[in-house]
Parts: structure tokens; C-alpha cells; sequence
């Protein structure tokens, strides 16, 4: 998975994390292959001739692929799901930690203390 050199000008599918903005929480994110099927108007599905192109996601939301090809340090599936499911909770549950919202950087004054 992980390689020793990334071409920049060639990305491929994989898991990543990175942080959206300087001091900001990590954020996963995800280079995929859209599903080869397409559905004309009529309905009726036929194969594409060829490999569709990369697409992205960060956090959930769709982005460049060389976004993240340049900027996302490669993890496993495991870890990728982890990030995944801490940010549904911590929307879902806890708005005010930095996970919650990975596109705003993190201001260390207004984080309330651990103890």
C-alpha cells in the first residue's frame, strides 16, 4: 500500500488521512474508481469502454484527487473506518471537539481543558 516514491502525476485508488487546515484534526480520506456501469436515459445498463477516472472524498465530501494524492499520507482500512466513525460520532455527539468540523483549524484558548 504504501509506496516508497508516489509519482505525483500518477495516483491511484487507496486510503489517506490529512489535515484540511494548518493545526486542524486529521481528516480521512478516500481515492476510488466510480462504478464502471453506466445508465443511459433509456435504463438500459451497458458496460463503459474504458476505466472511469479517479474520484475523491475528504471527510465525506468530494474533492480534488490530487488533493489528496499530494497531501494524504497512506493508512490501512482500518484506520480509514476509524476516522470515519469518530467523525460521524463526534458530529452526531460532541459538535465542540476539532474532529467534529475538520475544515476549521483548532484554536488551543477556546479547547476545554482534559482534567
Amino acid at each position: 500500500m504504501i509506496d516508497a516514491a508516489r509519482q505525483i502525476a500518477n495516483p491511484r485508488p487507496g486510503f489517506f488521512r490529512l489535515r484540511q487546515t494548518k493545526g486542524g484534526p486529521w481528516a480521512p480520506a478516500l481515492i476510488y474508481r466510480p462504478c464502471p456501469l453506466e445508465a443511459p436515459p433509456d435504463g438500459a445498463w451497458q458496460w463503459l469502454d474504458r476505466w472511469p477516472h479517479l474520484a475523491a472524498d475528504i471527510a465525506g465530501k468530494v474533492a480534488v484527487v490530487d488533493k489528496v494524492w499530494t497531501w494524504g499520507q497512506p493508512i490501512s482500512a482500518a484506520e480509514y473506518q476509524f476516522l470515519i466513525d469518530d467523525l460521524a460520532w463526534c458530529r452526531r455527539h460532541a459538535q465542540h471537539l476539532p474532529e467534529a468540523n475538520p475544515e476549521r483549524s483548532v484554536d488551543i484558548g477556546t479547547i476545554a481543558p482534559v482534567f
